[in-house]
This record gives C-alpha cells, sequence and structure tokens, in this order.
C-alpha cells in the first residue's frame, strides 16, 4: 500500500485515513512496514495519522451506540422474517457481528445509511435534506420530515400507521374508524383532524393544529390535546399538556427550525436530517447546552456556521463525511 505522498493536505489526510482503516482491520507485516515509511516520509504524515486517530477516539463511543441500534434493528427485521425460536438467537449474534463488521470495514455506509435496516421496514421514507407528502390507503395525507420513516398497518377496515423515526404531520380525513399512530411505543389516536408527531431521542412529541387528539403511553397514562397544544410521551408515562407556538413547532412544513433554550444535542439531531454524512459531539457540556434562534433547513452548512456563532465549537471534518464538535 505504499503511496507517492500528496502536494496537497487532502491528499495526506486521506492516505492517512487509509493507512488508519487498514491497520485496525488484517494488516500484514508489509502493510505495517510500508506505513512505518509512509509516516516517516514526512512530519505532516504522522500530524495527519494522529488527527485521524484523535477523531476516531472522539467518535468511537457514539459509534458503538450507533452499532448497537443498528444491531437491534436488524434483529427485529430478522425476526419477522422466521419466527423459529431456536434461531432467534444465533441471528441476534450475527446480526451484532455484521453491523460490527460493517462499522469497521464500510464506515462509509454506516455514515450514510444508518438506518437502513429500519428503511426496509418502512413503506414511506424521506431522505436527508428532503421533505415529502405520502398519499394514505384512507384518503390522508402526511407530510415526512427529512430523513424520516413510516410504515403502513392499514388492514381489516384499521387505518394504523407507525412512525419509526424522525417527524410527520398528519391531515387525516374524517371516518367511522379512529386514525392511530404509533409511536415511542405509545399511540396517538384521532377521527379527523390535523397534527405534528416528532420522535426526538426516547420520546416523541405531540402539537395538534386542528381537532382533538388523544395521546395514549405503554402505561395506559391518557391526554386530551386541543388545537395550540403539546404534549410529550415515552414508556414513563405522559408529560403535561402546554400551550403550544404553532407558528415555531410546525416552521419545518416550510424549511425553517425555531427553537427556543433547546439543547445543543437536540438541534443538531434536527439539523442532521438535512445535511450529508455525520455530526458527532464528542463534549457532553456542549451537547447539553442551550441555544436559541432559528436558521433554513435548506442551507445546513449555513445553519451551522450560525450556530457556531452562538455557542463555542470547533469542528474537525473526515473526507466531508464524519464531522466532529467540540
Amino acid at each position: 500500500m505504499d503511496r507517492e505522498v500528496g502536494s496537497k493536505a487532502t491528499d495526506i489526510d486521506d492516505t492517512a485515513l487509509d493507512w488508519f482503516t487498514r491497520l485496525r482491520g488484517t494488516a500484514s507485516a508489509a502493510d505495517r512496514a510500508a506505513f512505518e515509511r509512509w509516516v516517516a516520509a514526512s512530519p505532516s504524515h504522522r500530524q495527519a495519522f494522529r488527527r485521524v486517530q484523535s477523531l476516531w477516539s472522539a467518535a468511537e463511543a457514539p459509534g458503538s451506540r450507533v452499532a448497537q441500534e443498528e444491531s437491534e434493528i436488524l434483529s427485529a427485521y430478522l425476526d419477522t422474517m422466521d419466527r423459529a425460536r431456536t434461531r432467534r438467537k444465533a441471528r441476534k449474534r450475527g446480526a451484532v457481528a455484521i453491523v460490527a463488521g460493517l462499522a469497521i470495514l464500510s464506515g462509509a455506509i454506516a455514515l450514510e445509511r444508518p438506518n437502513l435496516f429500519q428503511d426496509m421496514r418502512a413503506d414511506a421514507v424521506s431522505a436527508r435534506g428532503e421533505r415529502r407528502t405520502v398519499d394514505l390507503p384512507d384518503g390522508s395525507t402526511v407530510l415526512l420530515d427529512a430523513d424520516s420513516a413510516l410504515a403502513q398497518r392499514f388492514t381489516n377496515g384499521e387505518r394504523r400507521v407507525v412512525l419509526l423515526r424522525g417527524g410527520a404531520y398528519f391531515s387525516v380525513v374524517k371516518a367511522a374508524q379512529s386514525f392511530v399512530v404509533e409511536a415511542s411505543s405509545g399511540t396517538v389516536e384521532v377521527l379527523g383532524t390535523k397534527f405534528d408527531v416528532r420522535l426526538s431521542n426516547d420520546e416523541a412529541v405531540v402539537t395538534v393544529a386542528q381537532g382533538r387528539v388523544a395521546v395514549t403511553s405503554p402505561n395506559m397514562q391518557r391526554a386530551l390535546l386541543e388545537p395550540g397544544q403539546q404534549v410529550r410521551f415515552d414508556t414513563v408515562g405522559v408529560g403535561p399538556v402546554r400551550s403550544a407556538d404553532l407558528a415555531a413547532s410546525m416552521a419545518w412544513h416550510e424549511g425553517r427550525f425555531v427553537f427556543y433554550q433547546a439543547r445543543f444535542a437536540d438541534v443538531i439531531g434536527e439539523l442532521q436530517r438535512y445535511r450529508p454524512g455525520r455530526l458527532i459531539i464528542a463534549s457532553a457540556a456542549l451537547a447539553d447546552s442551550r441555544v436559541s434562534g432559528s436558521f433554513t433547513l435548506d442551507d445546513p452548512d449555513a445553519a451551522l456556521e450560525s450556530l457556531r456563532s452562538t455557542v463555542n465549537f470547533e469542528t474537525y471534518s473526515i473526507l466531508g463525511r464524519l464531522t466532529v464538535l467540540r
């Protein structure tokens, strides 16, 4: 794997990343010797390799969480293919092994399509940077936010969908059967109305624009929402019903994100839906800091720069696919 010394810093960074990936795999003695010659050829080579090592160390823990999340999703998908109990444990181990291998040897796939296996379970998926409208069999429509996924369960007269990821705005036509959205292990039930559902970490946020909505958590706590109200719920229960700023909560419909005293990590999570590659926050203090503002979602790089003017952080990029914030 001997390579000519690049005349540009980007060439050196590319080579350093190639060496780092190779050495973490099954590098031979000849490969290691060639690597030592490349490092010794120039101080800039050693500096570039150390930068890659530093960025990997900062991203390794978050990357492990991503791999674990995908292993759970892949295991669930395989279980739907065959319910044979005797084979489940083997599939689970195989899923973890497959994802771990992809995380090491095919990092680009994990960065660009971290929700690949979840998308395989969905009937409608929006790409990063894409907002799309989905027509449902009953005449209702769903506006999917970027990087969102939805599964349909319209069977035996039942109107039911599952929000697997991201956010969605539902315009539900009136019918005798209730319309049910499953999200974060709970349900949102209506007859005919317009409302917003957004998944964030392990909770769901429901905001009502028109009509009435009933929210039920897994432990059967229940809340009724009127227009202009919002509630959060998770596996523990349903939070208090609050008044919502509809213009701010639903600004994403028009490509804007408005936030007030929000966790930096949550803001970055929303921005991630509109930006290729992956954003990793390496500092817990930075992740928990509070920010307020608004930006257009259709220019995520400008939005990231706007955040930098508000919060003091630095960015480190590898090949434009992985960006570490610290």
